[in-house]
This record gives structure tokens, sequence and C-alpha cells, in this order.
């Protein structure tokens, strides 16, 4: 019962970020800014409800199904240390207060990670997953800098998204 507890919890928390985000997703449609910042958006309301989705499947398990694939685990932990950092990068004193507050699941969800690797020494990654690991870390932070970055108003990027103008 503690364990559906604390799992809700973090479901609990990820609302905000999910409904901020779709907020924004209808607000980017609604005024056409389709370029900007829609991508960018897409892909954090992507990855939230990713999360969302392994809290979901952890909570309604069976009793005797309270066992979590570990790459499940890895993936929200890559994920959440990907929207730390993307955030902390764009950290500035206008939008600070929203990073935080946007911020704070993702801090809740990397320390239910490592307290649940400390009470489950089976999920404790070797020296190669987490190479492996950092690895789609890398190729997922590419693939944000590279279809998806968010671009201040008046850039503009060529074709291939990769080049300034």
């Amino acid at each position: 019962m503690k364990h559906r507890q604390w799992i809700l919890f973090l479901l609990l928390t990820t609302i905000y970020s999910n409904f901020y985000g779709t907020w924004n997703l209808v607000n980017y449609l609604n005024d056409h800014d389709y370029y900007r910042m829609l991508p960018s958006q897409l892909f954090f309301s992507i990855t939230e409800l990713f999360a969302n989705y392994v809290f979901y499947r952890c909570l309604i398990a069976k009793k005797s199904e309270t066992h979590i694939s570990p790459w499940f685990i890895y993936l929200i932990s890559i994920i959440c240390s990907i929207h730390i950092f993307l955030a902390v990068k764009e950290l500035n004193v206008d939008l600070m207060r929203r990073n935080i507050a946007l911020l704070i699941p993702d801090f809740i969800i990397l320390t239910w990670v490592f307290i649940f690797m400390s009470q489950n020494p089976d999920y404790l990654p070797t020296t190669r997953t987490v190479c492996h690991w950092l690895g789609i870390g890398g190729l997922i932070l590419a693939f944000y800098y590279i279809v998806c970055p968010f671009r201040e108003r008046g850039e503009r990027y060529n074709c291939c998204f990769l080049f300034k103008q």
C-alpha cells in the first residue's frame, strides 16, 4: 500500500507540467507559432507523458507484478536529467520561477530513482549500462537540438535546422 501511495504521489507531481505543456501547445497552435516554440514544447510534452505512462503502469500493476523494468527507470532518469539540463541552460531572471516550478517534478522523480535504486540493488547499473544510457541521452539531446530547438523571436534556421541564418 505504501508503494502505491508513493507512485500516486509521483504521478500527481507531474500533472502541473503536463497541464502547462498542453496549455502551451494550444496557445502556440492558436497563435500560429509553429516554427519558433511548438517543436520544443512537443518534445517536452511527449517526454513528460512517457514518465506519466511508467508511473501509471506501476500504479495499476497487480500485487504480483511489482517488477519495474530497469530500462524504464534508466530512461526516466535520462529524460529528467535532460529536462533539468535544458531548463538550466536557458535560465534567466524572467523565466527562473517558471523553470523552477516545472523542474520540481523532475527533481522529485530523480530523488525517487536514487531511493529506488538504493533499496533495490538489482537495478543498479553496471559501467557498461551507464555508458549505454548516456549514449541514448546524448542521442535524445542531439534530436532536440537538431529537430526541435527553442528559437528566439526573429531567429531563423535554414531547411536543415542546423545553421542559423
